[in-house]
């Protein structure tokens, strides 16, 4: 009996050990590289196309450079995409209100936006269906960027936001 009990005894040792390292610590277990805690790289995205507007809502509207993980929402109506564009030059922002377009769409040629950036990721229309949700992480330097819908219309709309890393 006393036997069991001391194998009783160290076997709930061993697990209650096991359970603490799971779940325990930073360990690097979970850590995507992008610094410090989890939250301070992660930008909440949201878009909306309810009430006759289109809108595209990043928050925070900066964050420091490195790793960062666009947690994207659609709580609208109808499938968006987003799209993460680093712009040329700094300054850019201001002309960002009237980019041309064709068909609706500002003018994509491989990676870059109209000459006026380069896409560093995107999420597609088929991520982001009516009332879903993705995520979305890219490694990104200091500059000024634009993140955009360019669904059909959808930036003249007003689906685009301007995006600060420092």
């Amino acid at each position: 009996m006393r036997r069991s009990l001391v194998y009783l005894v160290g076997l709930l040792f061993i697990v209650g050990s096991l359970g603490v390292i799971a779940c325990g610590g930073n360990g690097g277990n979970g850590d995507d590289g992008g610094g410090s805690s989890g939250s301070s790289n992660t930008v909440a995205i949201s878009m909306d196309d309810q009430g006759g507007t289109y809108t595209m809502v990043a928050s925070p509207g900066s964050i420091a450079t490195g790793s960062v993980t666009f947690d994207v929402s659609n709580v609208g109506l109808i499938a968006h995409e987003f799209k993460v564009v680093k712009l040329n030059e700094a300054g850019m922002a201001a002309d960002l209100t009237d980019l041309p377009t064709e068909a609706g769409l500002i003018s994509e040629s491989g990676n870059m936006v109209d000459g006026v950036g380069t896409v560093l990721g995107s999420l597609l229309e088929a991520d982001l269906p009516a009332d879903g949700s993705d995520e979305l992480t890219v490694n990104l330097d200091a500059g000024e960027y634009m993140l955009l819908c360019n669904v059909a219309t959808h930036y003249q709309l007003g689906m685009w936001s301007e995006f600060t890393v420092t």
